[in-house]
């Protein structure tokens, strides 16, 4: 945390990607507080820089007031009252336990947007109000609907300081639940006019004008690149892990493009019925290194031409090789389909070894084990609904990403299990396994068990290089308990930022073997 005197008057706390916190000192009875940080010692020690207490505290939008001091006053606009009364809480956000979203919330310390308690203001002004700190005149002004549905912002006259709370973001990427993009341009354009030398964000470092115009013009690089996408039809989660960012590529928080495209894509006329859980579960997911940026997109409903429909339709609806796809067509098709000829062809063969003589529960095994092999997290969570259809449980779905000998399989199941990787590791089965297999398999068998696993380790590899993201159709990313990344030297390869502790979940290479009770592993593709 960095505390920095900034004027005569003016202190601010911030440590770049947390909520900015800023203490304007008034005479001996005290001073302001805009906005409050998200621990209540740093917030204590913010005052104890500006030597004196804080009668007021000023509240700009909805994650602006955490840690107030009993003895202060809360001062708001009507509006910005109305928008802390109906923003969702915190404590609403449905969370599994051990999920992404759950290890996302569990380090992060924003609040996204999303107000950890409901507050009621003390005194609420329309408009504007002018108070008196001292000598010092600040100007506490309702700026109408930007970042969120009603944003406050605090001007200092006399010392050209502006104080914008999240109406002004610098290097991070803003999570906007309810504004608008349209009117927080306009209200960029409003604040460069009272021409500020210094000016406080909601989060990021603090700038100058530059960096409000900045942020005018990232809103509609955003708004223009989001608008695009939203019309040939790509999902908003695959948007905010694509979209090109420019010179905002650096900007720290990339995952809160989740939240502002999905709040512009309703702008735009989507229905789409998103709950507060799934928006941040997306979010969590980008954060995570789970849902990344495709190197090759899929083709979005609004760019298919008929000879990408009729490649479509040889495997849709009635077509499809699993019920789970009849109404929804999977990414990984979408993609293949750019190469038209080449998905013709191969079709046929991914219809065979799923409409051949293995049975379903044998067949699935094979298919979860090599997806957990090959680190296939998008194969992973698709074999996971087939499995589900085919009767496995939930408990062995999850144990076939673990030690072999930890689940309750059967002498020939284990043999199947063992066959997938030693194919992975050795490119044969051995002979011990092979007696196995043959105790109850026949040719037929013997020669599709060894197709499927391979026909299934050739669609990793495409799913992990294209970088096939989940349809959000499919829910949020199921990770089982046992997950790991088979390529383990990849970890010594990344910088030291993706080492070690990558989001709360353990980087596979680290150390060898299964996963500590209580930990996870982290997908590295």
């Amino acid at each position: 945390m960095y505390y920095e005197h900034l004027s005569e008057s003016v202190w601010i706390a911030y440590d770049g990607t947390t909520r900015n916190a800023t203490y304007v000192r008034g005479d001996m009875s005290g001073g302001m507080l805009v906005g409050t940080l998200d621990s209540a010692d740093a917030t204590r020690q913010l005052l104890s820089y500006g030597d004196g207490a804080a009668k007021v505290v000023v509240l700009t939008d909805t994650d602006s007031g955490q840690h107030i001091p009993d003895y202060a006053t809360t001062l708001t606009s009507v509006e910005t009252a109305t928008a802390l009364a109906r923003c969702p809480l915190l404590d609403a956000v449905e969370v599994e336990r051990g999920s992404p979203l759950d290890v996302y919330l569990g380090r992060s310390q924003r609040t996204h947007g999303i107000a950890a308690r409901r507050l009621t203001p003390d005194q609420t002004f329309s408009g504007a109000a002018d108070l008196k700190l001292g000598h010092t005149l600040v100007e506490v002004q309702d700026i109408g609907r930007a970042y969120s549905t009603a944003d406050t912002i605090v001007w200092l006259p006399d010392e050209a300081v502006l104080i914008t709370g999240a109406a002004v973001v610098n290097g991070v990427h803003p999570a906007s639940w309810s504004g608008s993009i349209e009117l927080w341009r306009a209200a960029c354009v409003q604040l460069a006019a009272l021409r500020p030398t210094v000016v406080v964000p909601g989060y990021g470092p603090v700038t100058d004008i530059t960096g409000i115009i900045d942020l005018r013009d990232y809103l509609e690089h955003l708004h223009s690149e989001a608008e695009v996408r939203y019309r040939k039809g790509m999902p908003v989660e695959e948007a905010a892990a694509e979209l090109p960012l420019g010179r905002w590529d650096q900007w720290e928080c990339r995952e809160n493009l989740a939240i502002t495209l999905a709040t512009v894509y309703k702008s735009l006329g989507d229905s789409t019925d998103r709950t507060v859980t799934g928006v941040l579960t997306t979010a969590a997911e980008i954060a995570e290194g789970i849902r990344r940026r495709p190197r090759i997109a899929p083709v979005a409903p609004g760019e298919r031409d008929q000879e990408t429909l009729d490649a479509l339709g040889l495997i849709e609806g009635e077509n499809s090789i699993f019920e789970l796809h009849r109404v929804n067509i999977p990414n990984i098709l979408t993609t293949f389909v750019r190469h038209t000829k080449l998905y013709k062809e191969s079709v046929p063969l991914a219809r065979g070894v799923i409409d051949g003589v293995l049975p379903p529960r044998h067949r699935e095994l094979a298919i979860l084990r090599g997806a957990w092999a090959c680190s296939a997290i998008y194969q992973w969570n698709h074999h996971y609904l087939v499995a589900l259809g085919v009767g496995l449980t939930r408990e062995e779905i999850d144990l076939i990403s673990r030690d072999i000998s930890l689940g309750p399989w059967t002498r020939h199941e284990r043999a199947v299990l063992t066959a997938v990787d030693e194919l992975h590791t050795e490119s044969v089965v051995s002979d011990h396994t092979w007696e196995t297999l043959s105790e109850t398999y026949g040719e037929c068998e013997l020669i599709e068990l060894v197709t499927l696993i391979g026909e299934y380790h050739k669609v990793s590899f495409a799913l992990n290089s294209w970088g096939v993201p989940l349809e959000p159709w499919m829910g949020p990313y199921r990770i089982p308990s046992g997950w790991r990344t088979a390529h383990q030297a990849r970890a010594t390869s990344l910088d030291d930022a993706s080492r070690g502790e990558l989001g709360g979940f353990l980087v596979a290479g680290q150390r060898g073997g299964e996963a500590e009770e209580g930990e996870r592993w982290l997908p590295l593709h």
